[in-house]
């Protein structure tokens, strides 16, 4: 009986019950190397030289990648498109785009001076989850828009 209670006391880890613990997932670094190499096909495909970042889903910077020629501007810009869609949980910008409610925004992440308004960020979901964002600069922000949802739609992650 004392080696029972022992191993309770000091390892109660072994008396887990098989519930979920942790909710939250994130994009995988393979899922987001190949979500950038499709962007990058479908900036080729329109003829465009971008920078594409992808976030985890507390706006954390998981994959960058530039193309030949694509301004030096294009890295920043991306990598905070990407941490925009990722916090906000929605587009980083659009015709409509409004400020984000106090409260709404990942509470761990500490770079909320990071937000941008700019088109070309979009969350990526799975199972209605947030798991991470794609940002992408470099053309206009209509287009980089267009880049992000074709690359999550040729990946088989578009909503």
């Amino acid at each position: 009986m004392k080696n029972i209670l022992c191993v309770l006391i000091c390892f109660p880890f072994l008396a887990y019950s098989g519930e979920k613990i942790v909710s939250q997932s994130n994009i995988s670094a393979n899922q987001a190397k190949y979500l950038g190499e499709m962007a990058i096909e479908a900036a080729k495909e329109m003829d465009r030289v971008i920078t594409v970042g992808i976030s985890d889903a507390d706006g954390f910077l998981v994959y960058l990648q530039t193309m030949d020629g694509a301004k030096r501007a294009t890295v920043r810009n991306a990598a905070d498109k990407s941490h925009t869609a990722a916090l906000k949980r929605r587009n980083s910008a659009g015709p409509n785009s409004k400020p984000v409610p106090k409260g709404q925004l990942s509470p761990d992440s500490p770079y909320i001076g990071r937000l941008v308004v700019m088109r070309g960020g979009v969350p990526i979901f799975h199972d209605d989850m947030v798991v991470g964002a794609i940002g992408v600069s470099g053309a206009t922000g209509e287009e980089d828009e267009q880049i992000a949802l074709a690359a999550l739609k040729k990946s088989g992650l578009a909503n």
